[in-house]
């Protein structure tokens, strides 16, 4: 924009000097006597044609640079961004960086460079410098690389490969998740050996790359550790890298991870797995992501939806409840409907929804129903929610918020999956009515 507006603006700038020179800009009466008046002020403060030609020129450019500073696509980055991302990746500037850091260098100006060069024929000298005997420098090579790890080259993926192998360089860490980053896939061997590790971090950061290369060959490694009740810490990894792999016959095994955790942020990071394994999407996390930043907004939504479906369900009794921090009976209003509508159980009419809810445990805390441990979507959206309600209100409370948050997540997406043409509400029906 900003040269098209130059272009036009240079060929007509002659056309333009020539008119300011008229007086009064060629225009006669009360206007013309107008502009002349302007004209003999500009001349007097010192401008001239060429002048105002010049400061006209600078305002319309400072105006299209804040426009197109602002342009912005749905769902891409701002315009300015991308100029100045493709101003930093230009062929003539990675000529430049490669040529630099080919020169011997002091450790501060290799730092600094390796700090904004870019592009691919920097790989010779980035594997240079990750066995540089300055950490300093390996350091600045490791993090130009996770900048730019989605473009990595096979030679660079073989050296962290390398890198991985070599824990006297304390760079292991940074190495395992640079290659998931990277979804570079031969290094899926290395980094499944490293799961057993005596260091929780490189296990966590190893289990964390192998979620992101998303190859279904590491599911069984990743049972492993979840059923392994050795690992604490891992579980909570190893359940988000499960929640990426596998769909809903994953979930259960994805919950166990979930006690085994005392940590809040783990916990919630297991909740947000549990759900992704019922719903495939972006939506799990900014729900949870909502919920955080601004309490009761998440909460409140899903209320709303799941009262749309079942008939009886008070969406302003839910609300007060979940104010007075009441999550147990905020949950009970929300999974009672379902168990009544997908599991077939006759109410009393003196029976509380609590009451139903316990009705569903035997005495030693298995299910008394056997259609709960079904595979299918229904039984398993069920078996979750019952399980994560047993541990509200025994928990603190902004822990309990997220487990409620789970639970309302996994009862909407399971109304909306159980008919999605049409709410399922129940009616009431008349007594000698015929029913369908």
């Amino acid at each position: 924009i900003t040269g098209f507006v130059g272009g036009i603006t240079s060929s007509i700038s002659g056309i333009l000097h020539s008119w300011l020179t008229i007086p009064g800009l060629g225009f006669s009466g009360i206007p013309g006597r107008a502009f002349e008046n302007l004209q003999y002020g500009a001349y007097n403060f010192g401008l001239r044609p060429f002048n105002i030609l010049a400061l006209a020129g600078a305002c319309i450019y400072f105006l299209n640079t804040i426009f197109i500073s602002r342009l912005r696509e749905e769902g891409a980055a701002p315009t300015m961004h991308v100029v100045r991302v493709l101003l930093e990746n230009n062929p003539l500037r990675s000529v430049y960086h490669a040529q630099m850091l080919s020169a011997p260098l002091t450790e501060t100006v290799r730092m600094e460079l390796l700090s904004r060069a870019r592009g691919r024929l920097l790989e010779d000298e980035l594997v240079r410098d990750l066995f540089s005997c300055s950490s300093r420098v390996r350091e600045g090579a490791m993090r130009n690389i996770m900048n730019a790890s989605r473009n990595m080259e096979p030679t660079l993926g073989d050296a962290l490969v390398k890198l991985l192998e070599m824990p006297a360089l304390g760079m292991r860490v940074e190495t395992a998740r640079t290659l998931g980053a990277a979804r570079y896939k031969p290094a899926l061997p290395t980094l499944v050996t490293l799961f057993d590790s005596e260091d929780p971090d490189l296990a966590a950061a190893s289990i964390y790359a192998a979620g992101l290369i998303a190859d279904p060959a590491v599911i069984p490694d990743l049972h492993r550790i979840l059923h392994d009740e050795s690992f604490h810490i891992e579980k909570a990894w190893a359940a988000e890298a499960l929640s990426r792999l596998g769909d809903h016959s994953e979930a259960r095994t994805v919950f166990s991870a979930f006690p085994a955790n005392t940590d809040p942020v783990l916990q919630t990071q297991c909740l947000v797995s549990i759900c992704r394994c019922m719903f495939d999407g972006q939506k799990v996390y900014k729900i949870f992501d909502d919920e955080m930043r601004n309490p009761g907004t998440a909460t409140i939504m899903l209320c709303d939806s799941i009262a749309v479906r079942w008939q009886g369900l008070d969406l302003d009794t839910m609300v007060t409840l979940i104010d007075k921090g009441s999550f147990r009976e905020a949950a009970t209003m929300a999974i009672t409907p379902e168990l009544e509508f997908c599991l077939p159980f006759m109410r009393d009419e003196d029976t509380v929804s609590e009451d139903i809810i316990k009705a569903q445990f035997a005495d030693d805390g298995s299910f008394a129903n056997k259609m709960l441990e079904d595979t299918d979507y229904v039984a398993t959206s069920l078996w979750l929610q019952l399980r994560l309600w047993t541990f509200l209100g025994y928990m603190a409370e902004d822990n309990e918020r997220f487990v409620l948050l789970a639970v309302l997540f996994l009862c909407d997406t399971l109304g909306r999956r159980l008919d999605p043409g049409q709410p399922r509400i129940k009616k009431e029906v008349s007594p000698g009515a015929d029913t369908v």
